[in-house]
């Protein structure tokens, strides 16, 4: 009998004991504290996040491709548009050109109109001064 409660008192002494009190402790704790749940829920919320940021990934992706492919031709549109105004700008020169010269000659054609009443003035003026000192 002297030696059961021998090897009780090294039980209850050595470090392999106090280890399994420990171990039945914490897995009661972890019962109660319901951590094996715990632990899902956060590895279901990453692997949630995970798919959120694969998803975001594609559609980034998608919207780089989209703004690729506008840039692309931009050059091209550019130079068309700007081929657009300067033909729209020669057309509009063009045609100030003309109307200035239409308004020169109409300018031009009073102008001798005046003259031409001028001297028809002066010709009278001077066939009445004649016509006076007759």
């Amino acid at each position: 009998m002297n030696g059961i409660i021998n090897l009780w008192n090294l039980i209850l002494e050595s470090n392999t004991f106090n280890f399994v009190v420990l171990l039945v402790i914490l897995v009661i704790v972890m019962q109660k504290l319901h951590i094996s749940d715990a632990l899902e829920n956060i590895k279901n919320e990453i692997i949630e996040n995970i798919e959120k940021a694969k998803k975001t990934k594609q559609e980034a992706e998608l919207s780089l491709a989209d703004a690729k492919a506008k840039i692309e031709h931009l050059d091209d549109e550019l130079g068309e548009r700007i081929a657009l105004a300067t033909q729209q700008a020669h057309n509009v020169g063009e045609q100030i050109q003309e109307n200035t010269k239409r308004r020169i000659k109409q300018i031009e054609n009073n102008i001798e109109k005046v003259i031409e009443t001028e001297e028809k003035t002066i010709i009278t003026s001077l066939s009445d001064e004649t016509s006076m000192e007759s």
